[in-house]
């Protein structure tokens, strides 16, 4: 199924080619003989079961079948099949194309503009939902008011200007309270004893899969980060932790 942004793979229905056939493409930032065989299963399951069915039922069904465990968007090899997948890979040999590195340069944040008639008068308007909203005024606008047309708002009198003052104030306000009561809420969390931070990115069973994995020299580190997703120093770490509980 075609996927997001960032798919390492996808199945085109067969209904979108013109022969009537399934198109299977793999992602060219992938150089891996192992990652590449587990997302072409992935894939051919898509074209067995149909791309309607999703990642659910049938397609489900498929992936426990050979070995696939979830997420179900976006599948791993259990044990079992990760031991076979890594023998077809050295019988295999390597990867017959060199990796494709996408290094263009992506705009990390959105900003609307919003211009007039007035060459000078330019705005631009942060869209990010989870960031507070953030207005850039080019310099030649600079000091210019500004008068609402749908409400009572007028920036360039007395009365207008104390007004947004007076927003400012309180917005300042409520922002001071909700870090306090942040703090509060951490402070409070610590003496529980919880632990705070970020939830694992990895499941207990992915965890214990990269450990037999490494140790029993199917993959190395680096083919487990890739695979999984994570930095390699994450890999290091995990096997160091298992080792001390030994």
């Amino acid at each position: 199924m075609p996927g997001g942004k960032h798919a390492i793979g996808q199945c085109w229905d067969r209904t979108n080619s013109n022969d009537g056939t399934y198109e299977i493409f793999i992602s060219p930032e992938l150089d891996q003989p192992f990652e590449i065989l587990h997302t072409l299963a992935h894939e051919m399951i898509h074209a067995i079961v149909g791309c309607e069915a999703g990642h659910k039922g049938e397609f489900v069904t498929w992936c426990k079948r050979i070995g696939l465990v979830k997420p179900w968007t976006a599948t791993t090899p259990g044990p079992e099949l990760a031991a076979t997948l890594a023998i077809y890979a050295l019988q295999l040999g390597p990867y017959l194309h060199a990796r494709l590195n996408d290094v263009r340069k992506r705009q990390s944040t959105r900003m609307l503009k919003a211009t007039c008639p007035n060459p000078d008068c330019e705005i631009r308007v942060s869209t990010d939902s989870d960031k507070p909203y953030t207005i850039r005024i080019t310099q030649q606008w600079a000091g210019a008011g500004f008068r609402s047309l749908g409400e009572n708002l007028d920036t360039t009198s007395s009365a207008g200007r104390a007004m947004m003052q007076m927003v400012g104030v309180f917005a300042e306000f409520e922002r001071s309270i909700i870090r306090e009561r942040t703090k509060a809420g951490l402070a409070e969390a610590r003496k529980a004893g919880r632990k705070l931070g970020r939830r694992f990115k990895l499941t207990e069973a992915d965890r214990q899969q990269i450990i037999y994995l490494v140790r029993e020299g199917k993959m190395t580190a680096a083919d487990c980060a890739r695979t999984y997703h994570i930095h390699e120093s994450n890999v290091s770490r995990l096997l160091a932790g298992a080792k001390a509980k030994d």
